[in-house]
């Protein structure tokens, strides 16, 4: 087994137990992984950026199953307590060596380009590129799979989202790589994405 399909199986049984997010890990890896080689990362730190993607969600094992189930909004508190996924997800894997290289996207792929995100409110450049992709594949992801407070949004309607957002919550040349090279046409015919084999 392959380091990348160990820690695969890793962010599917982190999933295992909701059926909303099933399958989201590999998707948002699939397409950081395709955006980092439009974008011309170096293979190497593309493999870095595939284990990031993979556990950017890990943090919410320390979240309450029925908070992030919630149907409905959350409160202002409950926010709060849901972002801190991202440090708890960071505190989970950096006593690990292996791990460490990735820890910037586990952290950081909720920091927006303005500076308005969390948990450290980096801005542009400050958020490493590779959270800064992940961020963008993560939002898609999440935008056009169904989720316990509403359906799956169309495509068209989430890369809308993406292009509002651009300068504001994510890399506005990213954003424009990500569209123009159509890394999400193959959502629109299913949601399972298959895991390549490493050499």
């Amino acid at each position: 087994m392959s380091n990348l399909e160990a820690v695969r199986f890793i962010a599917e049984a982190i999933e295992a137990a909701d059926p909303y997010t099933r399958g989201h890990c590999n998707r948002v890896r699939i397409l950081s992984s395709s955006l980092a080689r439009y974008a011309g990362m170096r293979d190497e730190r593309i493999a870095v950026l595939e284990y990031g993607a993979l556990l950017h969600d890990i943090g919410k094992i320390g979240i309450i199953t029925k908070l992030l189930n919630k149907e409905g909004t959350l409160t202002e508190e409950e926010k709060l307590r849901v972002n801190l996924h991202t440090i708890i997800g960071e505190n989970i894997l950096r006593t690990e060596e292996f791990f460490r290289p990735c820890l910037n996207i586990i952290r950081n792929h909720h920091e927006w380009y303005n500076g308005s995100g969390y948990p450290d409110r980096f801005s542009a450049e400050q958020i490493e590129q590779s959270a800064r992709i992940v961020s963008i594949s993560d939002a898609f992801d999440a935008m056009t799979s169904t989720r316990p407070y509403r359906k799956a949004l169309p495509i068209d309607y989430a890369l809308e989202e993406l292009i509002r957002g651009k300068g504001i919550q994510f890399d506005p040349s990213l954003v424009e790589i990500f569209i123009e090279s159509e890394l999400f046409s193959s959502v629109s015919s299913h949601r399972a994405f298959p895991i390549e084999r490493s050499a």
